[in-house]
Parts: C-alpha cells; structure tokens; sequence
C-alpha cells in the first residue's frame, strides 16, 4: 500500500508469487478478452451493480480529491477482495478501499476494520472508514507511505522490537491468550509445542498474523510499516510474527520445502532473538500450527500441508533438542 503506482508495479511484476503475474494467469486473462471481444459471453447488469454505485459513491465521499482509480483484484478463492487504488493525476494513492462480497471475505475485511484501531497509526494504515450495505462490505484506509520491500528481506528491526517489548500485559505461555486459542483447536501439537516455552513471560500485543515483505512497506529511513491486517490479534505473541515472516519467506519467495525451511528459519530467529534451539522450535511449531488451523478452516489444504508439516516437525524438536 505505497502511495507510488511504481511500487504497485514492483509488486504486481517482480514476484511469481503474485498470481497476476503468473504466465497462466496472464493466458486466462487474455481468454477472457478473446471471449468478451467475439460475443461469446456477455457482461450483464443486475442490481448489485446500485450497491456498488452506492458504495463507491460513499467512498469518494469519505476521500475527496480522487480523479481516478485502479481496480485491483485479490488472489481468487472464498476470501478474495477487489482493492481500489484511489488516485491523483500525479499517479499517487491517496486512498485505498478493499470491497469485499463472499461471507468469508467480508468477515476478513470487517475483522481488519476492527483490528486497526488497537494496532495504531505508526505500525498500520490509519483506518478512514468502514461501510456496509445488503451483499457488501468496505473499509477505507489511509495510504503507506514507501516503497515494496524485497520478497527475501530479513525479518524487519520493528518486528523484532515488538517481539522484545517489556510490556506490562506479559503472560506464561500456558496462560497467555494466543496458546489458549491454540489449545482450543489443536491441544495435542500446542501442548508438545510449548512445553519448551515453561518458565518464561511472553508480551501480549496485537499482532498481524500474515506478516511478509508482500505484506508490507519501507518509509522513511528503512521503517517498515505492515497492511493488511485481516488475520490480526488483539492479543498476540509477538514473536509469532517473526516466525512468520521468515518462515513465510522460506516457503512462498524460496521455494523451500518444511524442514529446510524450519533450519532456516531457526537460524534467523537465534541469531536474531537470542532464544535457545528448543524456545525456538517452541515459537515455530505455535506459528505454523496457527497458519495451518487458519488454512484448514479455510479448505486451502494444499498450503495447509506445508504448515501443518511444519509444526509437526517444529514440536518434535522441541520435545528433543531443538532446531
């Protein structure tokens, strides 16, 4: 969510992680231009399009200045959203809008609205509205100043830094909220998993749930800034989130497979963290096991493998002798 539409560029060409960019994707789109240019399907109008009209027109409304604006389109599935990309002249965003339809993703984009709030403008986009109508839902946001961030960066300082807060809201990993979720839905692996976490206080913060470089922006002086809120926590552990964006990266922009991955990933975290072989194998076991149960629940099996392959082997670690 940088302002620049070169940074729009970055993103929506530079990694194949990206479905838009995809050869196939580009052949399907262009399928599509064939089919519509000869006849053969037709765009036809209903009465939802009022509602868009509607909420488009509420949208300019909470914006102002917009000349134009881009349609971006989410990757498709139960939870896709259309992004507009409010626009000046210049080519600079000042305003972005996820539009949101299928139950699954409307109860994304209302959970983001929710999460935005608690999370803060320094770390997050500053939430400028949220509207709902019949079959729609919509919130607006503020731009990101910055530019993409490299699809392999190291797990961002500001990520670290929340990680290591000495907050007065602290727990035991077996009274703190995350865990408690967790045990909730998959109590055997949470439990082997955090046996090696005993002893130690863990910060309970908002975290973002999907932190990555794609999710993500560099500012001013190298701060990253993260979107994308949608999977978020009130009450989070923190170090969840630089297990994720190392372990993130591993999968989607190296192409690793688990256990690769997971050595790569402990190796990140020790030297960044300073936790031991079994504390880190503790956090990474609880991280994926959290993405896995999100992907499950979301019939994304074929992802939810990876992660859940990851927390299997992460939890025996911790039950031996690390990472």
């Amino acid at each position: 969510m940088g302002t620049t539409a070169s940074s729009g560029r970055e993103r929506f060409l530079d990694g194949a992680l990206y479905p838009a960019s995809r050869f196939s994707a580009r052949l399907l789109r262009a399928a599509y231009r064939i089919l519509l240019a000869v006849g053969a399907v037709t765009v036809k109008e209903g009465a939802a399009d009022d509602e868009v009209q509607e909420i488009l027109g509420r949208v300019l409304a909470l914006v102002g200045d917009c000349e134009h604006f881009v349609v971006l389109m989410g990757t498709p599935g139960a939870g896709s959203k259309a992004t507009l990309a409010l626009r000046q002249n210049h080519g600079n965003s000042i305003a972005f809008a996820k539009i949101a339809w299928t139950r699954t993703a409307r109860s994304l984009v209302r959970h983001e609205a929710s999460m935005l709030p608690v999370v803060g403008g320094d770390f997050a986009p500053h939430l400028l509205g949220h509207i709902e109508s019949e079959s729609l839902s919509c919130i607006v946001l503020a731009p990101l100043t910055g530019s993409a961030v490299g699809l392999t960066a190291s797990i961002p300082r500001e990520l670290l830094s929340r990680a290591a807060l000495n907050v007065a809201a602290s727990a035991p990993i077996g009274e703190h909220p995350f865990f408690r979720a967790l045990m909730v839905a998959d109590c055997e692996l949470a439990s082997r998993a955090a046996g090696s976490l005993a002893g130690r206080e863990f910060s309970v913060l908002p975290t973002h749930g999907d932190a990555a470089p794609w999710n993500s922006v560099c500012g001013a002086g190298g701060v990253i800034r993260m979107f994308d809120w949608e999977y978020g926590r009130r009450e989070g552990l923190p170090l969840t989130d630089v297990a994720h964006w190392s372990l993130q990266v591993s999968h989607l922009s190296l192409h690793l497979v688990p256990l690769v991955a997971l050595r790569r990933a402990a190796l990140e975290l020790k030297r960044e963290t300073g936790l031991s072989a079994l504390e880190v194998a503790g956090i990474l076991a609880l991280t994926a096991l959290e993405v896995a149960l999100r992907l499950e629940s979301e019939s994304d099996l074929e992802q939810a493998r990876w992660w859940r392959e990851c927390a299997e082997h992460a939890a025996a670690c911790a039950e031996g002798e690390g990472i």
